[in-house]
Formats: C-alpha cells, sequence, structure tokens
C-alpha cells in the first residue's frame, strides 16, 4: 500500500505543474490580446500585427520563463515532494483560472472589436485588417509562446539535473 501511496504523489504534482503552465499561458494569451487591442486603437496595419504579434509573444514568453525559473530556483532548495503535502487550494485556484480565462479573453475580444465597428471614424481602418490572418498569427503567437515557454522550463530543470548528477 505504501508504494501506490508513493506512485501516485508524483503524479500529482505533475499535474498540478501542467495546470501551472496553463495558468500561466493563459496570463500570457491576456497580454497577447491586450496588445492586439492596443495595435488597433493606435492604427496598426496588417504587417505591424503579422510581425509585432509574434515577437511580443516571444519577450513575454522570455520574461514569464525567467521569472519562472527565478521562482524555481529560489524555492528548489526547500522542496522535498516525498514529505510535501500537495496544495489542494491553490491546484483548484489555477485548475479554475485556465479553464475559464481563454474564452472570456477571446468573448472580451470579439465584442470590444464588434464595439469599435460602431465608430464610424474606424470603420474605414477596420475594412482594410484581414482579421482572419490576424486572428491565425495571434492564436499562432499564444502557442507558440505556450512551447517556447515550455522549452525553456525544460531546458533549465534539464541544466539543474545535470548539475546535481556531476
Amino acid at each position: 500500500m505504501k508504494q501506490k501511496s508513493t506512485i501516485y504523489k508524483p503524479i500529482l504534482w505533475l499535474i498540478f505543474d501542467f495546470t501551472l503552465i496553463s495558468a500561466l499561458s493563459a496570463i500570457m494569451e491576456i497580454f497577447i490580446y491586450g496588445y492586439f487591442h492596443y495595435g488597433l486603437s493606435h492604427g496598426f496595419i496588417n504587417i505591424h500585427f503579422q510581425y509585432y504579434v509574434p515577437a511580443f509573444s516571444i519577450v513575454i514568453a522570455v520574461i514569464f520563463s525567467v521569472i519562472s525559473i527565478l521562482l524555481l530556483k529560489k524555492k528548489i532548495s526547500s522542496i522535498k515532494l516525498k514529505s510535501s503535502r500537495f496544495p489542494w487550494l491553490l491546484f483548484v485556484l489555477l485548475s479554475i483560472f485556465a479553464a475559464i480565462t481563454k474564452p472570456l479573453v477571446q468573448n472580451w475580444s470579439d465584442k470590444k472589436v464588434m464595439l469599435l465597428y460602431d465608430d464610424l471614424s474606424k470603420a474605414d481602418y477596420l475594412s482594410q485588417l484581414n482579421f482572419v490572418k490576424i486572428f491565425n498569427t495571434i492564436n499562432y503567437s499564444s502557442i507558440g509562446a505556450l512551447w517556447l515557454l515550455v522549452i525553456l522550463l525544460v531546458c533549465y530543470v534539464w541544466f539543474l539535473n545535470r548539475k546535481a548528477t556531476t
């Protein structure tokens, strides 16, 4: 029976880590959509969205990776997986946040774009934009930012593992 509890605890921590990365991805998506609406309000053209949104996504992913690495570095010495208690409350809060943030942000973004069409002074500007291409760029940028975050965190943990074994 003791063996089962030792097997499931690392699995719970793995699921917690997945939920944490999903919540970080949701926060990055908030920033990406915020930047998109900043571009709309400042008259960006298609080429700006095509290049600036992915660049902004990369910068956001690197910033979140550095913050995560610094927090991980600070906490890594005090973590003892077998004896530490699982943070159930934080896990539930992160799960709820990660589950509802993306639909809420996309719904907010769609409503904000529709409200821009009510402003007749912006109708000509909005008619020149290719929203399909812009939204594809935003989606691919958020996916790329998520994977960049995961890759940077994996590289850091791999580095820590190599450092610990030598």
